[in-house]
């Protein structure tokens, strides 16, 4: 295992590229691996490359498709295996004591982050270069031992190939770039920024050497109509979930507020009215994920104090139902009527006083309803050519990743997969809730099942007055679309049969991300044995199985209260790893091994016997064992890992090459 991991995306810099590897290969620190990877690259870059890597088992290459610098650095970073991180640009170079002096530095007083100054090099009738003010800012602007602030934390320049990084910190928050827009360095930075904890230093010595060259993406960004001007907004948001996700919202709020502002205020009037309308759309985004409590007048004022009147009229957001009048009044001077349009919007909740407002909520609430259904006819109606484009859309807004159908790497990328090319007969067959009793009662015994009390083609069949006191009510034919009865004479029967109303008339399919399995499933409504515990809670072991072979078995508890969740091997070793829907759920006291753990795992081996990938779920209730479902694409393939890596490891045990051959076949 190498000390630092130098990670370089290539991509056309044939030029460059050698001097480029042997300034990183005649470093005075040796205990380095040059992690190099080829992003498609036409001009020979790759042939260069693979000549070095001959020569130095220091060099790591990879090569993949031309997807862009932030595609490639995550690829490095998954194969990373430094205590420390450093990038380098394959135009540019590392004075020989770099890696020395930023390790020896960052180790000396267990810092959290290392800088350093760089020199300029021009290459070529560049008109960047004429910007001094671009130039002044790849320099070192922060100096010595820095104690971490907002203020500091805004002074930061976001640049990638003067620091050197902790893996720790990366792996711990899950820190990566988001590919599909070139804001990805600011994002990554930003994302570690966020999670400092130590002081940092800002080493006053140049040992970096930039290239500034025509042609290059840089380059392109001085154009005058840059596709690329939202990028930052899309880079706010990524940030703004990655955050969120890892709970560093609430101490970075103020800071990161701060650098939406710095940015409107630099680059709002070089934006065309349409992309100031996108802007306001992505800003509205990371308003509705803030709770109302954590933020006040100031930071609203601080995120739009450069917008012009005119153009914030539906971006505007209020705290509370009593401030709201004020608040317009005093911040966007915004009638009451376009308040009302946003409340729904922006997903902000308050108590409703006035009647006239609750009339108009409602009926916002009710457009908001048609525009969904509209969406959903899209989906619904989109031809099968389509799928491919859509998915990789749907994915991107979901993750912040790049989909790449031909050559999938990670877990998610590879459910996303199965989806659209392995949505089989028999996968729709157990994806069904009621007919897949069948099946288990076929392959391990009738029972594992929880008793069943009816089933319905229309909510109006069902005769209460013959189901117990308590039971569940599911539709067979989605996910997550359960009634819980506790209490039969507490029951509200209509809002259950509006629900079932809608469930019923909704192919779950295409009710987000194509889930094709479930397509045509014939909708039904069933009613099963309420399985009562001491505590209320359920414990839901689910077995992440890979053509009959158990992994890992995920744990659930106090799903309805303070979700947790442990990772277990199949040895039943808690693992330091975990696998999320989005926050990382905390970790319970390591449960004993259930009592029926041998009969799951073996009933876990049956039953995923003939699939890349299932998860199958049990559930154990004094001493009893039964079958809960069998789920082929896991959180949609939307997951969260921790660490990032995760999703790479389970990524490698989806074996596609069978179906794939199958398919070339038929």
């Amino acid at each position: 295992m190498a000390t630092i991991s130098i990670i370089i995306p290539v991509y056309n810099t044939a030029k460059y590229i050698e001097n480029c590897i042997n300034s990183l290969i005649n470093q005075t620190f040796k205990d380095i691996e040059i992690i190099c990877i080829n992003d498609g690259s036409t001009d020979g870059s790759f042939e260069i490359l693979k000549q070095l890597e001959q020569q130095d088992n220091r060099i790591v290459l990879l090569n993949q498709k031309n997807s862009g610098p932030a595609a490639a650095r995550n690829n490095g970073l998954r194969h990373a295996k430094g205590q420390y991180i450093m990038f380098c640009d394959s135009d540019d170079s590392y004075m020989p004591s770099m890696c020395e002096k930023m390790l020896q530095k960052i180790q000396q007083y267990a810092y959290d982050m290392v800088m350093c100054d760089c020199n300029i090099n021009i290459d070529g009738n560049v008109e960047r270069a004429k910007n001094k003010r671009h130039i002044q800012y790849h320099l070192l602007n922060l100096k010595g031992e820095i104690s971490i602030n907002d203020e500091i934390k805004t002074d930061i320049r976001p640049i990638l190939w003067n620091k050197i990084f902790k893996k720790d910190l990366i792996d711990q928050y899950n820190i990566n770039f988001p590919d599909g827009f070139e804001a990805d360095d600011n994002a990554f930075i930003y994302q570690y920024i966020a999670c400092l904890q130590n002081n940092i230093y800002g080493l006053d010595e140049k040992l970096y050497n930039y290239t500034i060259r025509a042609n290059s993406i840089m380059d392109k960004s001085l154009i005058a109509e840059n596709p690329h001007s939202l990028d930052i907004f899309h880079c706010f948001v990524f940030v703004f979930n990655k955050l969120r996700e890892n709970k560093l919202l609430e101490k970075n709020l103020n800071w990161f507020l701060e650098l939406i502002n710095n940015s409107v205020k630099y680059r709002w009037k070089s934006l065309s009215e349409e992309q100031k309308g996108q802007a306001l759309k992505l800003l509205n985004s990371i308003l509705k994920g803030i709770p109302a409590k954590a933020l006040k007048n100031k930071e609203y004022k601080a995120l739009f104090m450069n917008i012009k009147r005119k153009d914030y009229k539906k971006a505007a957001a209020i705290l509370s139902d009593e401030e709201y009048t004020s608040f317009s009044e005093k911040v966007f001077s915004i009638k009451n009527e376009d308040i009302y349009k946003v409340i729904t919007i922006l997903g902000l909740e308050f108590k409703i006083k006035s009647e006239k407002l609750k009339q108009k909520l409602e009926a916002i609430e009710k457009e908001n309803k048609l525009i969904e259904q509209k969406e959903y006819e899209l989906r619904k109606n989109l031809p099968e050519e389509k799928y491919p484009e859509y998915l990789q859309d749907w994915f991107y807004q979901r993750t912040g990743e790049f989909l790449d159908f031909d050559n999938p790497q990670t877990f998610n990328e590879k459910i996303q997969w199965l989806k659209l090319y392995d949505s089989t007969p028999i996968k729709t067959r157990l994806a069904d809730k009621y007919l897949v009793r069948d099946w288990v009662k076929e392959k391990i015994g009738e029972e594992y099942l929880i008793p069943l009390l009816g089933v319905w083609e229309k909510f109006d069949d069902i005769d209460f007055d013959k189901l117990p006191d308590k039971f569940v009510l599911k539709a067979n034919h989605g996910s997550g679309w359960n009634i819980i009865v506790t209490d039969k004479n507490k029951f509200d029967k209509q809002d259950a049969k509006e629900k079932f109303e809608e469930w019923l008339h909704t192919n779950y399919a295409f009710n987000s991300g194509l889930e094709l399995h479930y397509k045509d499933i014939k909708p039904l409504i069933i009613a099963e044995e309420y399985i009562e515990t001491p505590d209320n809670d359920l414990n839901d072991y689910k077995f992440l199985c890979f053509n009959g072979e158990v992994k890992y078995v995920w744990v659930d508890k106090d799903r309805y209260k303070k979700h947790k969740r442990n990772l277990y091997d199949v040895n039943w070793n808690l693992m330091p790893k975990q696998i999320s829907e989005g926050i990382r759920y905390k970790n319970f006291n390591k449960k004993k091994k259930p009592e029926n753990y041998n009969k799951m795992l073996e009933f876990a081996k049956i039953l995923s016997k003939d699939f890349a990938f299932v998860r199958v779920d049990f559930y154990e209730n004094k001493g009893k064992l039964y079958f809960g479902e069998m789920t082929f694409t896991s959180a949609n393939g939307t997951h969260t890992f921790h660490p990032a890596s995760f999703n790479y490891e389970l990524g490698q045990l989806i074996d596609l090459s069978k179906i794939k051959q199958q398919q070339k076949g038929a």
